[in-house]
């Protein structure tokens, strides 16, 4: 049985399954104090972003989302990105999908 999900790693864990289920799509989801998450899934890429508006989101705060997401995050650091038409600051990575090899029990 696979232990019980909670707080940020159950929020990332439905946000994947979701962006999982509607490739091309982004999912977003708000978290407290204003952090947002987007993920999408397209041609075998995965691709995370955090934002805020009108402030950067922190160093902290990737590490915390990347250490939470329900799949491995390649140690790459994320790219700052202003969008001048809605004044938000993003920090962006993607990355190749690796799928895990299914362990044989017996």
């Amino acid at each position: 049985m696979m232990p019980e999900k909670y707080g940020l790693t159950q929020v990332l864990d439905q946000l994947v399954k979701q962006a999982e289920a509607h490739p091309g799509e982004a999912k977003r989801k708000p978290l407290s104090k204003g952090l947002r998450v987007d993920v999408m899934v397209k041609n075998g890429q995965m691709f995370l972003q955090i934002s805020r508006a009108n402030a950067w989101p922190s160093g902290e705060e990737w590490r915390i989302v990347t250490r939470d997401f329900p799949h491995p995050v390649p140690n790459v650091t994320p790219r700052r990105i202003f969008d001048h038409g809605i004044v938000r600051y993003f920090l962006k990575a993607d990355w190749q999908i690796v799928e895990q090899p299914e362990l044989i029990s017996g």
